[in-house]
């Protein structure tokens, strides 16, 4: 009887003791939760309010001097909030498996070079001394992947080093692996930190002032991609105010020297063009940005309008919005292939899974940009459509 007593209290201070744990869990998480709404709240309304004090600026600008300012503040936080949603959006993919790689032979000192090229849009390296140091060596990787471990790593290391300070980008060929380190002269990390620097939301253990500001997910994006190619990396420093070193390792290429170029040159032909797209705004920014280039461009703003259009002015590429009122983005594209069956078609959307790729593939579009879509990016969609009037392969949207 009293052995059975005793069991029962076992069990009963065991269940208690389990409950107890599960119930700490629980508020950790919805804290954990509560604490990166907040942060993520913070980070939107940042760049939100640069942007509506810009434009508040541009509405009373009286001279080109007078927009300089306000219209580069607008195109650097716009930058900034497609790389928080690109940042969400890849790690969520990227714990769940949902990332898939193109994998070509690239050289590394490129793909650095490239990606500072594109941080210059949004950041302000100017302020730093950036150098860099590179071996010719080739790795295997997918090359828009392989920039966004760059673009990721030399941002970090801009936001925790002081203006005027060095960071040095140092490519070395090492035999079987390739290394990229990127060095800094900043705040450093303490040592506590150093394990927990690849986790998620560990940036704002990192300054107690948060001056540095993002979400906390760029390192843990390098970790994950970085594995996904099979390499390594690692962050080491000795200290608070003593800099920062990140090293990240990479299978070689099993042929050097073969990287594919960044990209075709910038069209020069004039083009008819056609934008549908249901946001007023959105549309003329894009009309204006065309227009600038030479082509003749015209508008609709819903599906049955693009057909009509479409049939009547035969256009050269049609951007195409997918959440169009009437019909759809898809079904606009199908309908214009069975009536006209001509022109290069592209797909403007939010989405950017691969499942959402291959929908647009199935449609009849010839490319799918994810929103916003950059300058460079238009200019490389005009140039594809070249090589499309010289033969080449239809499809250029990539499924990742």
């Amino acid at each position: 009887m009293e052995r059975g007593i005793a069991q029962e209290e076992f069990a009963r201070q065991h269940n208690s003791r389990v409950h107890g744990e599960l119930l700490e869990q629980a508020r950790a998480v919805n804290h954990a939760q509560a604490d990166f709404l907040a942060l993520l709240a913070h980070e939107l309304r940042n760049p939100l309010a640069a942007i509506s004090s810009a434009a508040q600026l541009l509405a009373v600008a009286r001279s080109d001097e007078e927009r300089t300012l306000p219209e580069s503040v607008i195109q650097r936080q716009v930058a900034h909030l497609a790389r928080l949603v690109d940042e969400l959006m890849d790690t969520a993919r990227a714990s769940a498996g949902d990332i898939a790689l193109e994998r070509r032979p690239v050289i590394l000192g490129e793909a650095v070079e490239r990606a500072l090229d594109l941080l210059r849009a949004g950041m302000n390296p100017a302020w730093h001394v950036i150098e860099v140091d590179a071996d010719e060596v080739s790795v295997d990787a997918d090359p828009q992947r392989l920039e966004q471990i760059v673009l990721e790593l030399v941002g970090n290391a801009i936001k925790y080093t002081p203006a005027g300070r060095r960071i040095r980008i140092i490519v070395r060929d090492e035999g079987e692996k390739a290394s990229l380190r990127v060095e800094d002269e900043g705040v450093g990390i303490a040592p506590s930190a150093l394990p927990k620097i690849f986790g998620l939301f560990v940036q704002s253990q990192r300054t107690a002032d948060r001056v540095a500001g993002g979400l906390g997910i760029g390192l843990t994006l390098v970790r994950m991609l970085v594995e996904l190619h099979g390499g390594s990396v690692e962050a080491s420093s000795e200290g608070p105010g003593r800099g920062s070193v990140f090293t990240v390792r990479l299978p070689v290429a099993d042929v050097a020297g073969t990287a594919p170029s960044y990209g075709p040159a910038p069209s020069a032909t004039s083009r008819r063009i056609l934008i549908v797209e249901d946001n007023d705004d959105a549309r003329q920014m894009l009309r204006v940005l065309l227009e600038r280039q030479g082509h003749e461009v015209f508008e609709a703003a819903d599906g049955a309008e693009g057909l009509r259009m479409a049939i009547n002015l035969q256009p050269d590429l049609a951007f195409i919005d997918i959440g169009l009122p009437i019909f759809n983005g898809y079904e606009l594209a199908r309908l214009i292939r069975e009536s006209t069956g001509s022109g290069r078609l592209i797909a403007l959307t939010g989405y950017g899974q691969p499942e959402d790729r291959q929908r647009s593939r199935g449609a009849g579009f010839d490319d799918h940009l994810v929103k916003p879509v950059t300058p460079r990016r238009l200019l490389d969609v005009l140039a594809k459509a070249e090589d499309d009037e010289a033969g080449g392969e239809r499809w250029t949207g990539e499924l990742p």
